[in-house]
């Protein structure tokens, strides 16, 4: 019996286009937008919430290569008189992950004062109580590939309001943010800021450069029995979710049914059915994102 001819291609032309920047670029943006901000929680050092030392709240972003950050920008507002206080004092601190929380302290950015505010002309909950934006660059901060932390925290001492972070909280999707009311101590005493399938993230976005060939996945074996091919894919981002198509032709590629999808946890190889008498010639090709 004929064996079947497979060329594996491997990638499509969205993952090869994603080259490494020669300049500061948006290297995460969390999606959310003044737009979209229907929450904000507190990030303090001097709330003094429930007798803690204050209130530090963080967010996740994954890293497909190591980068090094230069520049922040977030939005939040003053609680619950829109007292903005003599001054900001705004500290961005970045943390290895531990097994989905924040781990070990990589570093922290002093911003101060130095930041650039901005009232977005929108109000939290239809109320009086602004939406600021903000924006600190000048700084270079290396960082891991992988998950990595970022918490923004302000001090806005005792003549002022204090500060929360800006965000969305809904039904939806699979953010992930937490707190720690005693920031004495650093992150330790973690509290999910929802739990169960709610979404929660907070809006920022994070500009630098890429300091390295970002991972690109590719087929590393190929195996045929039974009217089956079983393949395996390695350097899958991790964070990031791919997906097979197929076609005879080299044009037209078609989802398979049921999806083939797959990310850097997935059990390899996939099975995929093919009828060598019918369809001796194939391709398969490798999408970025989940099937359609």
């Amino acid at each position: 019996m004929k064996d079947p001819v497979f060329l594996l291609l491997r990638v499509t032309p969205l993952i090869a286009a994603a080259a490494i920047p020669a300049s500061a670029d948006t290297l995460h943006d969390n999606g959310v937008g003044v737009a979209g901000i229907n929450n904000a929680f507190t990030s303090d050092e001097d709330a003094n919430i429930s007798g803690g030392m204050g209130r530090r709240v963080a967010d996740d972003v994954i890293f497909a290569t190591p980068v090094t950050i230069t520049g922040i920008e977030w939005t939040g507002g003053y609680f619950s008189s829109n007292d903005t206080g003599a001054s900001d004092a705004f500290q961005i601190s970045f943390y290895q992950d531990n097994s989905g929380e924040p781990g070990a302290h990589i570093a922290t950015v002093n911003a101060g004062n130095s930041v650039n505010r901005t009232d977005s002309g929108s109000n939290f909950f239809g109320g009086g109580v602004n939406i600021y934006s903000y924006s600190h660059q000048g700084f270079s901060q290396s960082l891991p590939a992988g998950r990595v932390w970022i918490a923004i925290y302000n001090d806005t001492g005792t003549g002022g309001d204090n500060w929360a972070w800006a965000g969305f909280l809904g039904a939806a999707g699979v953010g992930h943010a937490v707190r720690d009311d005693d920031t004495s101590d650093g992150f330790n005493s973690f509290n999910v800021l929802a739990g169960g399938a709610t979404r929660v993230d907070m809006d920022f976005k994070v500009c630098g450069t890429v300091d390295g060939p970002a991972m690109v996945p590719k087929f590393s074996s190929i195996t045929y029995s039974s009217g089956f091919l079983g393949i395996t894919v390695t350097d899958i981002p991790v964070g990031e979710s791919f997906h097979l198509r197929r076609s005879s032709t080299g044009t037209g590629f078609s989802a398979f049914n049921p999806a083939r999808n797959f990310t850097s946890a997935t059990s390899f190889p996939i099975f995929i059915p093919v009828n060598i008498t019918n369809n001796p010639n194939g391709l398969i090709q490798i999408f970025e994102g989940p099937s359609p």
